[in-house]
């Protein structure tokens, strides 16, 4: 499940200049990342916070 980190609301110019503020969702997700296989016994596996592209 994706947790939502906030809301940020950012400022952006239209084609013609003109300021506008959207809202921004962050969501993040955890995943667990193993090293290579050659290399599983001097490093750990992690558990990260990666982003989450919207519709993936």
């Amino acid at each position: 499940m994706d947790k939502i980190s906030g809301l940020h609301e950012v400022e952006v110019r239209d084609a013609k200049g003109k300021p506008e503020t959207v809202a921004v969702e962050i969501k993040y997700r955890r995943i667990h990342v193993l090293p290579p296989i050659g290399k599983q016994k001097p490093y750990p596996a992690l558990d990260l916070n990666g982003a989450v592209r919207p519709g993936a």
